[in-house]
């Protein structure tokens, strides 16, 4: 089950209202209620997608967004608002949230880093990645019906069940640049969008499905770093305290990809009275 926007019933709606295509090996959704021209790769500033299970359970909302100066933002646009990954037309990329957000205590860069530097050849590199493995997506329809955003949503990529995962890359390359995705092999890939970003450059977003490794070995060590932070940190004892037990929250982690790029993976964790657990 993958959704949609029903006009109609004026709320997200199941995949009876969308449009199922296949591309690169990877199946996605189009929204047929979005008035723009869902032809992939996307050419629409800004461009909005999310990723689901065929059980209909889903990642957050995202947005891309190029400002005139050439810009990108990548933003979630639904319950963790606060954060937002730039890619400055400098190089220099960071991952950030608004100086009044209170936990991050005045330092509001989670991350920065420049962008990677090609090697071997390769004519583009991912300077950001988001990871969807299927077991962290948890929104279900009823918290999607709630949400109005979900209504401008024009693509759904379906997500690739574990032990493989979603990824969706950001890279920035020379205008001119063609690329070629395989619809084969280990890593199966299209391109979601193409924005133009700066005079000589365009933004290349890319869907991918590849094998999970250790994410959940990277969540686990998430909830460890949350609970510690819980033990020593009494205001944040207290703000987590004012919700219902077993209410879910979003937790996420980063870190370094081999190639020099970063990656933020977003899962969700329900609060227990002793703490942060995963779903």
């Amino acid at each position: 089950m993958v959704c949609g926007k029903n006009e109609r019933e004026g709320k997200v709606a199941t995949v009876s209202t969308t449009d199922k295509n296949v591309t690169g090996g990877m199946v996605y959704y189009k929204n047929l209620k979005i008035e723009d021209d869902l032809t992939l790769p996307l050419r629409t500033n800004p461009t909005r997608f999310a990723v689901m299970r065929r059980d209909g359970m889903s990642s957050n909302t995202w947005g891309v967004y190029v400002e005139n100066k050439g810009e990108v933002y990548i933003a979630c646009r639904d319950h963790m608002k606060p954060q937002k990954i730039s890619l400055h037309k400098s190089g220099k990329r960071h991952i950030a949230f608004p100086p009044d957000f209170e936990p991050t205590k005045g330092n509001r860069f989670l991350d920065e880093w420049w962008d990677p530097q090609c090697l071997n050849n390769a004519k583009m590199v991912p300077t950001f990645n988001l990871f969807f493995p299927s077991w962290a997506l948890c929104l279900t329809q009823e918290i999607r019906n709630a949400n109005s955003v979900w209504d401008t949503n024009q693509i759904y990529i379906e997500a690739a069940e574990s032990p493989r995962a979603t990824i969706v890359s950001f890279c920035i390359a020379e205008a001119g640049l063609t690329a070629r995705f395989s619809t084969i092999g280990d890593s199966p890939s299209f391109p979601l969008a193409i924005l133009s970003v700066h005079p000589g450059k365009k933004l290349w977003v890319i869907a991918r499905n590849i094998p999970e490794g250790n994410m959940k070995e990277l969540a686990e060590f998430g909830i460890k770093y949350a609970n510690v932070h819980l033990a020593i940190d009494a205001n944040l004892v207290g703000k987590v305290a004012m919700f219902p037990d077993g209410h879910v929250m979003g937790l996420s982690i980063g870190g370094n990809t081999s190639y020099g790029g970063k990656y933020l993976m977003p899962y969700p964790v329900d609060l227990r009275t002793n703490g942060p657990k995963g779903t």
